[in-house]
């Protein structure tokens, strides 16, 4: 650490003590979009987890009205399947508990809106097991 102190003073950097926060242990930590307490382990926030349910909801939606009704112009800027897929992987990599829920919530929603034979969605189901 102060090595690091001291190279940052020599290329003109000060640490503001200011800005200086401290926490309890009781208190929410989160940093990133991540709740990191030290009596848990680390987990997705609840903010973000409402972001990805609407967003993976929204993409599984606009699979379904491009296939049954052919009507994409709602959905130009909707993700697509590599972002759900590298949104899926990084929620298996630091919340696992959420990411079965999430499994659950998609295949839900794919048997609602009975996608079972698009391209996409059957990459997703893959992906999934």
């Amino acid at each position: 650490f102060r090595r690091v102190l001291f190279r940052s003073r020599e290329n003109g950097f000060n640490i503001n003590h200011e800005k200086t926060q401290y926490t309890s242990d009781n208190k929410r930590q989160e940093i990133l979009g991540l709740v990191v307490n030290n009596k848990e382990d680390c987990k997705i926030s609840g903010d973000k987890k409402h972001d990805y349910r609407a967003m993976f909801f929204n993409y599984l939606k606009a699979v379904y009205l491009e296939e049954r009704l052919g009507i994409n112009s709602l959905f130009k800027k909707r993700v697509g399947l590599k972002e759900v897929m590298g949104h899926l992987a990084y929620i298996k990599s630091t919340d696992e508990k959420f990411y079965e829920t999430m499994k659950k919530f998609i295949k839900s929603k794919i048997r609602k809106f009975a996608i079972y034979n698009n391209d996409e969605i059957k990459k997703l189901k893959k992906v999934m097991r």
